[in-house]
Formats: C-alpha cells, sequence, structure tokens
C-alpha cells in the first residue's frame, strides 16, 4: 500500500504546475506534509500553491538536490528524462512510495533487487472510498484546494475554442486544466 500522507511526512510532486499535479500540490500541503515540487517552468505558481520548495527540473537536477533525504512520497505526472525512476530511488525514504501516472516513468528494470520496502506504482489513486472523497470535498469548501485553469480561462465551445484548446494540449505547456465551457 502506499504510504500515507499527513503531518510530518515530507511529499515531493513532479510536474507541479499541471492540472493534476497542482492538486497533488495543495493536497499534499492539504494533509500537513512538507511539500516539495519541481516544474519544467514556473517555480512562484508552485509556491502559490503551497509548495515549500520549488524546483525548475530544466535549472536543476531534484535527484542530486534532494538527494539521501528520504522522502515518504513522490508523485510524478510527468517524466522530465529517461531516469526519473532511478532518480527517485535515491530520495524515497526506506518505505517510501513513487507513484507515477505516465507508465514511460516506470523503472527500466523491473526486476530491480534494491526496492527494499519502498512500493513503485503506475496509477492515479488507489482510493475511492467515500470518507476519502470528503475530506477533498471538505478541502474545496475550506479553499484548501482549487482547481488551476490554463491562463484563468475556459475555451469557448466553437470551432475556433477547440482549436484553440487543442493547440495549447499539443505543447504539452499547459499549467493546470484545459476546460471547455459549454454554455
Amino acid at each position: 500500500a502506499a504510504t500515507p500522507v499527513g503531518p510530518g511526512s515530507k511529499v515531493l510532486v513532479l510536474g507541479g504546475t499541471g492540472g493534476v499535479g497542482s492538486m497533488a500540490v495543495q493536497l499534499a500541503k492539504a494533509l500537513g506534509a512538507s511539500t516539495v515540487a519541481a516544474t519544467g517552468s514556473n517555480t512562484e505558481l508552485l509556491k502559490s500553491l503551497g509548495a515549500d520548495i520549488a524546483i525548475n527540473y530544466h535549472d536543476e537536477n531534484w535527484g542530486e538536490t534532494l538527494a539521501g533525504q528520504d522522502y515518504d512520497v513522490i508523485f510524478a505526472t510527468v517524466a522530465d528524462g529517461d531516469d526519473s525512476a532511478e532518480r527517485a530511488l535515491g530520495v524515497l525514504g526506506p518505505k517510501g512510495s513513487f507513484i507515477y501516472t505516465l507508465e514511460k516513468t516506470a523503472l527500466k528494470d523491473k526486476e530491480n533487487p534494491d526496492l527494499g520496502d519502498r512500493t513503485f506504482k503506475y496509477m492515479l489513486t488507489d482510493s475511492t472510498d467515500a470518507k476519502s472523497l470528503v475530506k477533498i470535498a471538505q478541502f474545496v469548501m475550506d479553499g484548501k484546494l482549487k482547481p488551476l485553469l490554463h491562463q484563468d480561462k475556459t475555451f469557448p465551445f466553437t470551432p475556433e475554442g477547440w482549436g484553440a484548446l487543442l493547440k495549447d494540449a499539443a505543447s504539452g505547456r499547459a499549467k493546470g486544466k484545459l476546460v471547455m465551457d459549454l454554455k
């Protein structure tokens, strides 16, 4: 099972300015974790979402910077290089969990004998219980979780709107969610 996140735990979010990553940063912070997040661009946005430390992984190798710091959870929504999972081994604590949402982030050697009690999972969530969903809803109502919309806008439900949305999606540089307004 994945390591629980709460007060005293350390969480690293890779891809913290995307739609899923931005929610992960806020959720980890709302649960009381010490939160570090990495992005390829806007570190100030990460700090505004609640990250205690923000790293631009184009300027700094998070694996080297955080090596040996025993993170409880690494949540990866991006693969910032072919060695993300291998770098996680040097950052993850002895019973930590590395959870990734892109299959290409997986360890190259599935039989890696050095995992010990650490968990590597390809998934978004393994919790669908009502109690967790109610807790997340309460965080939203309390203002601790705020959806991040790309450029603080929605796209109109028109051919031009679809074109603009698809262009932004294809760029791979969207910050937050791309939302189509159906009104």
